[in-house]
Formats: structure tokens, C-alpha cells, sequence
């Protein structure tokens, strides 16, 4: 009787830890990081310079930027007051729920909807998505940063008028990292836009999830 009792005791245990670290691991699928708020960042959405401006509009991941030259002609530079380049930026809205260990596919595109510049001037365009533990939420995890990539393993896009691409369309995946119930992690989309090198200006959307129960 003493080895059954003993025997239903070891049971009970392992039950019992199983149980328990499944739920902590969200293994079970009781646990998910679940959509809590999202914001969005940005520095100023108009920079004006001595010979050009450019102008930001934004939705949460949908990034429009205007810029125009607006010095003086100069033949001689190839310059032209009034040239000018527009182009949008779009991610994929991301899921509201998302299981631990899962590959989260966003789709990126970057479209060139205007393009008069002469060849002098060049906007440069770098585009880039990240899980990243909010401070404080799970002091275990050494590198907070999972990065989405496309399939070649790169983790930030970049488009150049002056050379290579101006436009580009790309799938990047992230495999959702692992938490605790409570922790916290951001899921951030960002777009940074530079024109010759001068003007820059940054916006982004920051989805922020939490590990609990559903």
C-alpha cells in the first residue's frame, strides 16, 4: 500500500511540474503574447533645409515622404528647383495573437510614386522589423532583439536612387521568442528616410504584447 501511495505521489509531481512549465512556457497554447496597445513614434514630420523639404504622412505601418528641391536652378549641377521624389512604405498588419515559437511572416513594400530627380540629388530609404523584451520584463533573456529577415538572412532593407533599387517588395519572417506570463515584448516596424545625406527623418509602429492566458 506504502509503494502505490508512493508511487501515485511521484505521478501527482510530475503532473503538477509538467503543468507548470508548460504554462509558463505558453507550451500548453493557453498562453500567447496577445496585442495590447500599439503607437506610433515619430521625429518631425516636415524638415525644410536651405535647398529642400520633405514632408511625412503616416497610418501604423504606412509610411508616405514627399521631398522637393526647392533652391535654385542650376543647369551646370543638373539641378532643378522643383524636382522632387515621393514613395510609400507598407507592412502587413501583424497578428493580434501570436504562439510562442511560431514564424510570423509580415509582407514589406516600399513603392516609388514619384521620381523627377536630374541625378544630382538621391534619397536613400532603409526599412527594418524587430521583436524586442521591454525593459525590466524578463531580466533572463541576454539579446532582447529578434530580428525579421527575408529568406537570403537579411535584417534591414535598404533602397538608393543614386544606385541599386528604388523600390522593393520582400516577405520577412521572425520566429516569436520565448516568455514568461507577464512579460512584455514590442514588435516593432520602422522606416527611415535620407535625402543626400542631410535630411533625416525616422517613424515607426510599435505593436506591444503581453504573455497571458487566452
Amino acid at each position: 500500500m506504502k509503494k502505490s501511495y508512493f508511487i501515485l505521489a511521484v505521478l501527482l509531481l510530475l503532473i503538477l511540474t509538467a503543468c507548470s512549465s508548460s504554462a509558463s512556457e505558453g507550451g500548453d497554447g493557453d498562453y500567447a503574447w496577445v496585442l495590447t496597445e500599439r503607437k506610433d513614434y515619430n521625429g518631425p514630420l516636415e524638415y525644410t533645409m536651405d535647398y529642400g523639404s520633405f514632408q511625412f504622412e503616416y497610418k501604423p505601418a504606412d509610411y508616405v515622404v514627399d521631398w522637393i528641391y526647392t533652391g535654385e536652378t542650376d543647369e551646370k549641377r543638373n539641378v532643378k528647383n522643383g524636382e522632387s521624389w515621393s514613395g510609400r512604405c507598407v507592412y502587413s498588419e501583424p497578428p493580434q495573437v501570436i504562439n510562442i515559437g511560431d514564424k510570423i511572416t509580415l509582407d514589406l513594400s516600399l513603392t516609388e510614386t514619384e521620381n523627377t530627380l536630374l541625378g544630382a540629388w538621391w534619397v536613400e530609404c532603409i526599412m527594418q522589423g524587430y521583436f524586442f523584451y521591454q525593459k525590466g520584463s524578463d531580466s533572463s533573456q541576454s539579446d532582447p532583439y529578434v530580428y525579421f529577415k527575408d529568406d537570403t538572412g537579411i535584417q534591414y532593407f535598404q533602397t538608393n536612387t543614386y544606385e541599386g533599387p528604388s523600390s522593393i517588395k520582400k516577405s520577412i519572417t521572425a520566429v516569436a521568442p520565448d516568455g514568461k506570463p507577464g512579460n512584455r515584448i514590442h514588435l516593432t516596424l520602422s522606416f527611415q528616410f535620407d535625402d543626400a545625406g542631410s535630411g533625416t527623418g525616422n517613424i515607426s509602429t510599435v505593436y506591444y504584447y503581453e504573455l497571458k492566458k487566452q
